[in-house]
């Protein structure tokens, strides 16, 4: 019997509000114990700490800036929505994973569709960079693309790995917490209590998508995101299980770590910072196939559903 939590039978903007105010809380904790590690860890002073997460152009501290990433992103994305699970009532249940039937072909599919659907999401990335805002917000504009580029050279820092120690260290802090914890999230947590909420499971992944996309704050990338913040609503929405958007979340980001890291060691002469050229005929393959792949996991889901009714 699953131990029933104080926001169990609560209305789902009070799951909201605690979810949002228990992430704030875990945010503003995790960022300021870890900031106090690092002088421990790194033997940095704390002030010559600061000025190293700030100086993005001579490539800071990738070992100081990795780490509290990492420590930021367990405690924003990891931790509040375990600890919303365990007071919802939810922990123990089968919130997370309503369905193991067929789990590796659900997974296998959603690794296709992170492959195929690559040249869509950068066409996606493309259309994105032609926002323009009125006039009369030229100022919120230009901050924005001061901000897309201030992110484009954190990402840059991040990516860099000497040797494989530093891969594994890029995998972890880019690909496996950031796939676990925003799947946790925005799937896990976000996107159930919006469907609770509206009673419509397609606006909570609408919104559930906005959200995810937004919180990147990289507005020219703003599109991307959060078509892959669709997609990956809608496996977890079909699959009935969390670790099918968590396979394909990391695929998407560990692509990024192993392209970058292949051609750093110049094991690969493909360059991932190059825009590369792709043909309507690409463009046309790749949105087929993203149609054919999503067609046949929402079949999977179907046969899935009617053979759960008919064991019942």
């Amino acid at each position: 019997m699953n131990r029933k939590g104080f926001l169990y039978n609560a209305a789902p903007w009070l799951h909201l509000l605690f979810l949002v105010g228990l992430t704030l809380f875990c945010m503003v904790l995790f960022s300021a114990f870890s900031m106090a590690l690092v002088p421990l860890l790194f033997g940095i002073p704390f002030m010559e700490m600061l000025e190293s997460m700030g100086d993005l152009s001579a490539g800071g501290n990738p070992s100081v800036l990795k780490f509290l990433q990492a420590c930021q992103s367990v405690g924003m994305f990891v931790v509040p929505p375990l600890i919303y699970f365990w007071v919802a009532g939810l922990w123990g249940s089968n919130h997370l994973t309503q369905t193991k039937r067929n789990l590796g072909v659900f997974v296998l599919i959603a690794l296709g569709l992170g492959f195929v659907s690559t040249p869509v999401i950068e066409l996606s990335w493309q259309l994105n960079q032609f926002l323009e805002l009125p006039p009369f917000l030229d100022g919120l504009e230009a901050w924005m693309r001061t901000q897309e580029e201030v992110m484009k050279d954190l990402t840059n820092v991040f990516l860099k790995a000497d040797g494989w120690g530093g891969f594994f260290v890029n995998m972890l802090v880019i690909a496996v917490i950031p796939a676990i914890g925003e799947e946790l999230m925005f799937r896990g947590a976000l996107q159930k209590i919006l469907t609770n909420w509206t009673r419509n499971a397609h606006w909570a992944i609408f919104l559930t998508a906005f959200a995810f996309a937004f919180i990147h704050f990289q507005f020219f990338g703003f599109l991307p995101r959060f078509m892959l913040g669709m997609l990956f609503g809608y496996l977890f929405f079909w699959s009935g299980n969390i670790w099918v958007p968590i396979a394909a979340h990391f695929l998407n980001n560990g692509m990024i770590v192993l392209l970058h890291f292949l051609f750093q060691q110049k094991i690969t002469n493909f360059d991932p910072t190059q825009e590369q050229e792709i043909t309507v005929l690409q463009y046309a393959i790749s949105a087929v196939l993203t149609v054919v792949l999503l067609g046949g996991f929402y079949a999977l889901s179907r046969r899935n559903a009617e053979q759960k009714l008919d064991g019942q």
